[in-house]
């Protein structure tokens, strides 16, 4: 853990979006955000352990958590899984928290078993750059672009609906920037893969 944190640096629009997302949320909903986050990376920073890939570095920035990694030797199932591991986690550490929340009335392990369950299930969705669309990219590459556009389609439309049905504007707004989202990068050794963060937790 603490290699991580050395690697670990903040860009000047994670700042940002710290400081946004502290200025409309209590101390109580931020920190379980952050410690959502924190647990939803470690299902990745586990999976590429486990397949002995290299971190070279870890960098916050306003969209979200970006590990830089060497991606020669991910690939098919291997990406498949690395990118289904942080999901998995978050969703089992939900299940956890709401057990514990059930057996001893804890109102802060209710809302930390649904904020782990809303951001493994958005990340389960397949467009890009989100988990799943990744999962679906390392299996079956020439179906993850279609998929993506429809359910990036989809998601801004039901977003527009609940927008104007009064329930705020977070998915109609996610689902705008899922329709900018640019394919993953190239720069010949490393990959940059970006777990998608929601901005309405």
């Amino acid at each position: 853990m603490r290699k991580y944190l050395q690697m670990f640096e903040i860009h000047p629009s994670g700042w940002l979006m710290l400081s946004v997302l502290f200025f409309f949320a209590d101390l109580d909903e931020f920190l379980i955000v952050i410690c959502c986050v924190l647990v939803h990376e470690t299902g990745h920073l586990l999976a590429l352990r486990l397949f002995k890939i290299s971190v070279r570095r870890i960098t916050l920035n306003f969209t979200g958590v970006i590990i830089w990694y060497h991606e020669f030797c991910l690939f098919g199932f291997r990406e498949a899984v690395v990118a289904m591991a942080g999901p998995l986690l978050g969703l089992c550490f939900g299940i956890v928290c709401s057990y514990v929340g059930n057996l001893f009335d804890w109102e802060l392990f209710y809302l930390m078993a649904g904020c782990n369950t809303i951001l493994s299930l958005f990340n389960l969705l397949p467009a890009k750059p989100l988990d799943g669309w990744r999962c679906i990219h390392a299996l079956w590459p020439n179906a993850a672009y279609v998929l993506s556009v429809c359910t990036a389609i989809t998601v801004a439309m039901v977003g527009v609906w609940l927008m104007y049905e009064g329930y705020g504007t977070a998915l109609a707004i996610m689902g705008i920037i899922l329709l900018r989202q640019e394919p993953f990068e190239y720069d010949g050794r490393i990959r940059k893969r970006s777990t998608y963060r929601k901005d309405a937790y």
